[in-house]
């Protein structure tokens, strides 16, 4: 069996140099599933900036008013609106793709979240709905004719004082 090395705040080894069981002190520093997520997230983040970083200032040299990362983006979807328009074919999928950015046109996880939501929750669909029966009813009502009094079993029609007969 191996033997254990080690005294008070020294790392257990084996014989062969192999840790036996964690540094004294290092608990914090152990990769769980939620530190791994949180470095990978902080590390997402670094790449992130650095690529918004380099991106503004190429897009600098273009427009000097760039400010940040989102001047930059406007810059590309304008110069990319401006490809799309010059062409004398522009795709379908292009011109699509461009009303999604533009927040025109909503992407496939946006339309499919808002199907789900209108499954779970059918109150807003039914208000849109109520709301739609509403206007429909206001304007019949604003297109109906004048009403028309009964007098003795004839319709009169009340703004000419004519009678039906």
């Amino acid at each position: 069996m191996d033997e254990l090395t080690g005294t008070q705040g020294e790392a257990i080894r084996d014989k062969r140099g192999r840790l036996l069981a964690p540094i004294p002190g290092s608990e914090k520093h152990q990769f769980t599933p939620e530190t791994a997520r949180t470095a990978q997230l902080k590390r997402w983040e670094n790449y992130r900036r650095a690529a918004v970083a380099r991106t503004v200032e190429e897009a600098r040299g273009i427009d000097p008013n760039i400010a940040g990362g989102a001047g930059a983006w406007g810059l590309l979807v304008a110069k990319q609106y401006l490809a799309l328009m010059d062409s004398a074919k522009p795709r379908g999928d292009d011109l699509y793709r461009i009303g999604q950015v533009l927040g025109a046109v909503p992407t496939a996880h946006e339309a499919r979240a808002l199907e789900h939501a209108a499954s779970q929750d059918p109150g807003p669909a039914l208000a849109v709905e109520l709301v739609s029966l509403l206007r429909d009813i206001v304007v019949r009502l604003v297109e109906l004719p004048a009403p028309a009094d009964v007098v003795d079993g004839e319709a009169t029609d009340a703004a000419a004082g004519e009678t039906d007969g």
